[in-house]
């Protein structure tokens, strides 16, 4: 089990940097945030699997990044345990509300039909006073599914497995 240790990592050139936790990997360009990425078992057994992760994080501009409302995606999976899926959702919640501020709008979308995690993230959304609504193309800013789940965007989206 990881301890709550902080550790930064560096890139040769300087240009990027990662502010590594036990559950979180934050990428840095130009001091600025491009990426955060849930630290999984992967990252905690090879170590050396993070510098991917560093490089495969894709640059935004600033406005991207700062965005003016959170859309939490919940992807449709009927045999989701609902105790995870509100854990990510909470999850999810926090680390926006740590980036892009307290006041940030959250909206809660989803592709699928009301079952499984679907019906878990609409009754979430509900109890805490968030939006939700059936996704069209809009910007994703964070992604609650299996963590079998390919990468939903070509956009810094942070992801957290349910």
């Amino acid at each position: 089990m990881d301890t709550e240790t902080t550790y930064t990592m560096r890139t040769a050139d300087g240009k990027r940097s990662a502010e590594v936790t036990g559950t979180t990997i934050t990428v840095f360009e130009g001091g600025r945030i491009i990426a955060i990425v849930p630290k999984t078992d992967e990252h905690r057994e090879c170590p050396g699997s993070i510098w991917s992760v560093i490089a495969e994080a894709e640059t935004s501009a600033p406005d991207e990044v700062a965005a003016s409302e959170a859309r939490i995606l919940v992807a449709a999976d009927e045999q989701a345990d609902p105790e995870r899926v509100r854990d990510a959702l909470t999850a999810a919640w926090y680390d926006l509300a740590t980036v892009h501020g307290p006041n940030v709008p959250l909206v809660v979308v989803h592709a699928g039909r009301a079952v499984g995690a679907v019906k878990v993230g609409l009754e979430w959304a509900a109890e805490q006073g968030f939006t939700a609504e059936r996704y069209t193309s809009q910007a994703l800013t964070a992604h609650v599914g299996p963590q079998r789940l390919k990468r939903a965007c070509r956009r810094p989206v942070y992801r957290y497995a349910a």
